[in-house]
C-alpha cells in the first residue's frame, strides 16, 4: 500500500530534491514497572543499564593522570551492528571520562566564555584515548527495533563516575569539582597532607 523507498530515493536524486521525513514517538506507559512513577509517561520504551571500570595512574608530583585501561559493559538489547555499538561505547568514554572529567572545562566571566576555541577549550583526541575493552550484553528488548535499545549514553555517564572514583581512590581523597586538572589533583593531595589523613 505504498511506493517502494528505492523509487522515492531514485526520483529525488534524479530531480536533485532533498529527502525529508517527519515523525514522532510517544512511548507506551507501563505502570507495572516498579521504577516508573511518572504519570506523564516514560521517555523510552526500554531502558539500558551498564557499568564502566577505569584503571588509572596518578603522578603525585605533577598531578598528571594516565588512564591505562577502561572496561565498559552495557545491555543494549540486541546489537544490530556490534561494531557501531562498540564505537558508541568508545564515544561515551571519550565524552564522559576523557572529556568530561579530565579535559573539558568552560571558563566564564560575566556571561563571556574565555576559552571559546579548540585551542583553549580542550577536548580528547584519538591519541588521548586509553585501551578500551567493550562488553556488549544482549537481552532482546521486546519494544525496541529488532530487540535493540540505546547504546552509549549510559556508558558516558558511568565512564565519568568510573574516572572520578579511580582518580580519587588513587590519591586517597575526594575531589568535588570538574575537570580533574593537574592543579585540582595537586590541591586535593596537598589538602589531604594538611589534614593529616
Amino acid at each position: 500500500t505504498g511506493i517502494p523507498i528505492r523509487k522515492v530515493v531514485r526520483k529525488a536524486l534524479i530531480e536533485d530534491k532533498p529527502i525529508m521525513g517527519r515523525g514522532h514517538y510517544a512511548p507506551h506507559v507501563d505502570h507495572t514497572r516498579e521504577w516508573i512513577k511518572n504519570p506523564e509517561g516514560q521517555l523510552s520504551e526500554a531502558f539500558s543499564f551498564g557499568t564502566t571500570v577505569a584503571e588509572v595512574e596518578v603522578d603525585p608530583e605533577t598531578g598528571q593522570v594516565r588512564v591505562l585501561e577502561v572496561t565498559a559493559a552495557q545491555d543494549c538489547g540486541y546489537a544490530i551492528n556490534p561494531m557501531v555499538v562498540e564505537g558508541q561505547f568508545e564515544g561515551g568514554i571519550a565524552m564522559g571520562g576523557q572529556g568530561g572529567v579530565l579535559t573539558e572545562g568552560h571558563q566564564w566571566d560575566g556571561g563571556h566564555m574565555f576559552n571559546p576555541t579548540y585551542r583553549e577549550y580542550k577536548i580528547p583526541l584519538a591519541c588521548d584515548m586509553p585501551q578500551i575493552d567493550p562488553i556488549i550484553v544482549e537481552s532482546l528488548d521486546p519494544n525496541g527495533p529488532y530487540g535493540a535499545k540505546e547504546a552509549g549514553m549510559s556508558i558516558a555517564m558511568s565512564a565519568a563516575q568510573a574516572y572520578c572514583n579511580a582518580i580519587c581512590n588513587a590519591i586517597g581523597t575526594w575531589i568535588h569539582e570538574l575537570p580533574f586538572t593537574p592543579e585540582t589533583i595537586l590541591n586535593a593531595i596537598e589538602k589531604k597532607k594538611t589534614r593529616g589523613t
